[in-house]
């Protein structure tokens, strides 16, 4: 996919609805949009939060005045969980208290805001107990790939948790005993990712860790499961980083 065409999809996904209709319309993976969209309500939950919890009070009057937790959150292209947390704390319900309501809403006394938070819940994309528990078997399930990829060619490896014993503290997901050649590459780590690169989440990503274990370990592979974007930015690129999707591990 390239920068244009991830653009125009990034731009057109909002909501759960949005992915029905592009893969109704488009044909486009479900999976593949999940991810994308997990992604930018990610971001721009970053970057938004504090002028949502700086006006929460001022959404809690609308809440009052019966509006519900999901059309205002509809309203502030913002998480609902979040938006309804943000509004309940200037009510004097904690943190803890809110997150007791999410894994247990029928055990809310009052009828209005037991309904409000299992339709805020059903409503979420990310942050539910469900939607956490997808963002995290995603992440597992492709470290389970590609580890039997690598167990199928016979390739010794030194796993993330196992390499933490030791000297290093950041380590890839998978530090091989000895180089691997892949075409004309030869590759010393494996790190997965469930997600789809985009300028933004490589950056990152090479920031935060890649760049690291170059230094560390020397030349290694990123596998974006769901893809990158073809055309990335020659100045975003390590020539000792190989960028892979999940047609490499078949």
């Amino acid at each position: 996919m390239n920068s244009a065409e991830y653009k125009r999809i990034y731009n057109l996904l909002n909501s759960r609805e949005d992915i029905r209709r592009l893969h109704k319309a488009e044909g486009l993976d479900e999976e593949l949009l999940l991810v994308i969209l997990s992604q930018k309500i990610v971001r721009e939950t970053k970057r938004n939060y504090y002028e949502i919890k700086k006006r929460a009070n001022k959404l809690l009057g609308e809440w009052l005045h019966g509006k519900k937790f999901t059309d205002i959150a509809r309203n502030e292209g913002f998480p609902p969980l979040l938006t309804a947390s943000l509004m309940l704390q200037h009510t004097g319900v904690s943190k803890s208290q809110f997150r007791a309501y999410v894994d247990d809403p029928e055990a809310i006394e009052d009828k209005r805001l037991r309904q409000e938070i299992k339709d805020a819940i059903r409503a979420e994309v990310i942050y539910s107990p469900d939607g956490a528990r997808v963002q995290h078997g995603r992440g597992k399930d492709v470290e389970w790939l590609v580890k039997k990829w690598l167990d199928n060619k016979n390739v010794k490896y030194i796993t993330e948790y196992d390499a933490k014993k030791g000297e290093h503290t950041k380590t890839p997901d998978f530090k091989l005993d000895n180089p691997m050649k892949l075409g004309d590459r030869w590759i010393n780590w494996v790190e997965c990712k469930g997600s789809f690169a985009d300028e933004v989440e490589y950056k990152r990503d090479y920031g935060k860790q890649l760049l690291h274990y170059v230094k560390l370990f020397g030349t290694g592979m990123v596998i974006y499961w769901y893809g990158f974007i073809e055309d990335m930015p020659n100045h975003l690129m390590d020539k000792n980083i190989l960028l892979a999707d999940r047609s490499y591990v078949r």
